[in-house]
């Protein structure tokens, strides 16, 4: 098959906080913000990876939207991105719940 004439294919992430009452994302909490990227497929068949560049997303849920097919529950892995910050303070308390804030 030739570039041509390959069926493209868009996947939409939407990242979000909450869940509404059918189990998807609920964005209505982020007003005009707009957690949402799009991929174009390449179409190889090895498979592809992507990740978002000059971007952030803090997120509890994603929902992807127009995957071809079947979806693996390990299809798709979160990395958690951080700044390495020196530690500036410390809190102990024999509290276990005040602790575990």
């Amino acid at each position: 098959m030739t570039d041509s004439a390959r069926e493209i294919t868009t996947l939409i992430y939407a990242y979000a906080e909450l869940l509404d009452a059918e189990g998807s994302v609920d964005t209505r909490n982020l007003r005009a913000a707009r957690c949402t990227d799009r991929y174009t497929l390449r179409g190889d068949a090895s498979g592809e990876t992507w990740a978002p560049r000059f971007t952030y997303h803090g997120f509890r849920y994603v929902q992807l939207s127009g995957w071809p097919g079947d979806l693996a529950v390990d299809a798709i892995d979160g990395v958690v991105v951080h700044s390495d910050l020196p530690l500036t303070g410390h809190f102990s308390s024999e509290q276990p719940l005040l602790q575990g804030l």
